[in-house]
């Protein structure tokens, strides 16, 4: 990094690490057109609820919005009717072993923040955590931007072994093999990018691994809110449990080491909001941390529409709602896939769908050059290499199918001309 720059170490080691492989942003004059832009069947966004969203927030907005919106939050820790909200809201929807007070809730601008927030008060510089793979590219950034922690990926034979108790394994061996410090161990669940739920007995077990490791677990939950019924499951799929549901004491684990990550950005579609939270419900120090340095970074405005969705009468019939369009559209991208023999990986849960659309790759240049052939034909996708597939599962990419119907049957029209092309 130039030094006339005039960044600290730490920044100038981050930028370091990000410039070679970022973009910036130049201004697409032809982003609305349909028929020229590409369709980003690549970023997580969920478009199912967008009209009902629309209104509710609109309605909330126009009857609630007042001169106490204009000033700054009325705790150190943020709103306080927001936190009461919120715990409310857990209690009904993530059943948890011990009922929720608004003090085990700490809020932030987003889940990532939240994360990053997490990793900074729980781990020290250079520290590492356990990932079990593929995951979200987006936590390389976010664990090391200001906490420097780096995640390790914990790889398995096949791709769903993660959800079986060879998960456990597979960290011990993670664990005696890294000269770092391990902090955590990072789930996420319902999964992102394979859409699938962890068993029960799974979290169970990660809970007994992290006690007798002296680990922190963490339960990255913002898809929790994004399941739908899927036939590829012949005996149903497994169903969403949070880790606030279990006894983690009973299991001889330490409640003050779990903690779970939520947002409003997946569910309910509000990525552009940046509202998420952490709850950790035996851990008042730390809740008290990450109150505090978060409490004035994100809006009221945002704290508002949450309030006014979480408390709406028609949340229940907005969640059905979103689980039967889940389910339709999963549907038609996964006929997609069986009409053309794509293998993918059966999900329940989240907005996107893991597909092998190269199957005998043997090298990461073969599924970048299908995803630049799709590019060319109109269709962004993520490239399975930057959610850390291991070596042996080249090809595979995630495809987001939570759009309007009408664009998610035309990004499978130009996934099909990709395709043919290739």
């Amino acid at each position: 990094m130039n030094p006339s720059s005039g960044l600290s170490t730490h920044a100038g080691s981050t930028i370091a690490q990000l410039l070679p492989g970022f973009n910036f942003p130049k201004l697409d004059k032809n982003c609305n057109d349909s028929a020229t832009s590409p369709i980003d069947m690549s970023v997580g966004e969920n478009s199912v609820l967008a009209d009902e969203i629309v209104s509710i927030c609109k309605n909330g907005v126009q009857s609630s919005f007042a001169t106490d919106h204009l000033a700054y939050p009325k705790s150190p820790l943020g709103d306080p009717e927001l936190l009461e909200v919120l715990a409310t809201f857990f209690d009904a929807y993530f059943r948890p072993n011990k009922k929720l007070a608004s003090s085990h809730v700490a809020v932030a601008a987003g889940a990532s923040a939240c994360l990053n927030d997490l990793m900074y008060s729980i781990c020290e510089p250079g520290d590492a955590v356990l990932v079990p793979g593929p995951y979200w590219n987006g936590f390389d950034f976010h664990f090391n931007i200001r906490a420097q922690v780096t995640p390790i990926t914990v790889s398995l034979p096949r791709l769903e072994d993660q959800f079986t108790a060879e998960l456990i394994s597979a960290l011990d061996n993670a664990y005696k093999s890294t000269s770092q410090t391990v902090r955590a161990v990072v789930l996420t669940n319902p999964h992102n990018p394979l859409g699938q739920c962890y068993p029960k007995e799974v979290l169970e077990a990660c809970v007994v691994f992290c006690a007798r490791r002296n680990l922190n677990l963490i339960s990255d939950e913002v898809y929790a809110l994004s399941t739908f019924s899927s036939t590829d499951f012949p005996r149903g799929p497994i169903p969403f449990t949070s880790i606030l549901s279990l006894d983690v004491a009973a299991l001889g684990g330490d409640p003050s080491r779990v903690h779970m990550i939520w947002s409003i950005s997946k569910g309910f579609g509000c990525n552009g909001l940046r509202l998420g939270c952490t709850v950790s419900q035996n851990n008042q120090p730390l809740i008290l941390h990450l109150g505090i340095s978060a409490s004035l970074n994100f809006s009221s405005v945002s704290s508002l529409i949450t309030k006014t969705l979480l408390t709406s009468p028609r949340l229940p019939q907005l969640l059905t709602l979103s689980s039967q369009r889940l389910g339709r559209l999963y549907k038609i991208i996964t006929m997609f896939f069986k009409t053309h023999g794509i293998e993918y990986i059966p999900a329940s849960a989240g907005l996107f769908v893991f597909a092998r659309l190269v199957p005998n790759a043997t090298k990461w240049e073969e599924e970048a050059a299908m995803i630049r052939r799709l590019k060319e034909a109109g269709v962004l996708v993520g490239p399975g290499k930057i959610y850390h597939t291991a070596e042996g599962d080249k090809g595979w990419v995630r495809l987001t199918f939570a759009l309007r119907e009408d664009i998610l049957q035309q990004g499978l029209q130009r996934l099909q001309r990709g395709l043919e092309e290739s």
